[in-house]
């Protein structure tokens, strides 16, 4: 997978034209004219934590189903879906939420794999090897395959 042309953010873009532009004035000249490229990049970009939970929440649900947890979810987590959030929800609200056990056990572990620093969620777009996000991944109870290769796909590109 090619993750050199995939850009997450706005900011980054700009990081990128500031690159160029500092290795070829004509072409600064040219980019200064025109705006940010936008193909790559995600409308509504969310952690990789983030997906990795919804993705969880979402599996063998209907969409609707799988957005009123989420959402109840998210809302458990005061808006805002991150590790220690996560990891301070108790296993009875979320199950309230519509979480299954399993479920909770594995939101809780990516959770724990970041807090812990086992995975560096953060930067998983940096490693340029798929086995390598494949294997990291996959070592999380309740993460397998099939949630690995939907998340390199759509929320790595």
């Amino acid at each position: 997978m090619c993750k050199t042309w995939f850009v997450i953010t706005q900011s980054q873009m700009r990081a990128i034209v500031k690159d160029l532009s500092d290795r070829d004035r004509r072409f600064a000249k040219l980019i200064s004219t025109k705006p940010l490229c936008t193909i790559g990049q995600n409308q509504n970009p969310v952690s990789h934590f983030e997906s990795l939970v919804e993705s969880v929440v979402s599996q063998q649900l209907a969409v609707k189903a799988a957005d009123v947890i989420y959402g109840r979810v998210k809302a458990l987590a005061n808006g805002r879906v991150t590790p220690a959030r996560i990891a301070a929800i108790s296993e009875v609200e979320m199950r309230q939420a519509g979480l299954s056990a399993g479920k909770f056990k594995t939101i809780q572990g990516l959770a724990h794999a970041s807090e812990s620093e086992q995975i560096n969620f953060k930067k998983l777009h940096e490693i340029e090897s798929d086995q390598e996000i494949f294997d990291q991944l996959n070592s999380l109870w309740g993460i397998g395959p099939w949630t690995v290769d939907m998340f390199m796909m759509f929320q790595l590109r």
